[in-house]
């Protein structure tokens, strides 16, 4: 009867704690993360990059810290994950996230119109504060074209 009562308490000690270490586990990565996930996250890819979804549409975000972010594109018009990639359509360009986080965006629109604000000078010359992220992440391309054949075809294809 102790042998059974023993085996009985061991087998409960076992699964409590596990139970407890998952669930501190569970808690440790919680709190590591940039991003916090809320009914509003469209998704998250990789902890580092989110599309939202607000009033005026779905917008791609950059964490840098659980406090520091800031937008790529924005109304976005769809994403699709394919072969480990984040592809994005918006109405000021494309993107193309990959599983190293680096993202690669071509801009479709002027460069004054990728704007976070506008102002004048003391000579009445319009200021354009661009919304370009400077982060070792983010690469702007040039054209089109510097995306490969393969993620062009992808891209088109999201677009039409």
């Amino acid at each position: 009867m102790k042998f059974l009562k023993y085996i009985i308490f061991t087998v409960v000690t076992v699964f409590v704690l596990a139970f407890v270490s998952q669930a501190l586990v569970a808690c440790s990565i919680k709190n590591t993360r940039k991003i916090g996930r809320g009914r509003d996250t469209v998704l998250v890819w990789n902890d580092t990059y989110d599309i939202g979804r607000f009033i005026d549409g779905n917008h791609l975000f950059i964490w840098e810290t659980k406090e520091s972010y800031h937008e790529v594109l924005s109304n976005i018009k769809k994403h699709k994950v394919i072969w480990g990639k984040l592809y994005v359509v918006a109405e000021d360009g494309y993107a193309v996230i990959d599983k190293k986080d680096l993202c690669r965006i071509f801009l479709t629109i002027p460069e004054e119109e990728f704007v976070e604000s506008t102002g004048t000078d003391i000579n009445g010359n319009p200021i354009y504060i661009s919304k370009r992220v400077d982060n070792h992440l983010i690469e702007y391309l040039e054209d089109f074209s510097d995306y490969s054949d393969e993620e062009q075809k992808i891209l088109k294809q999201m677009a039409n």
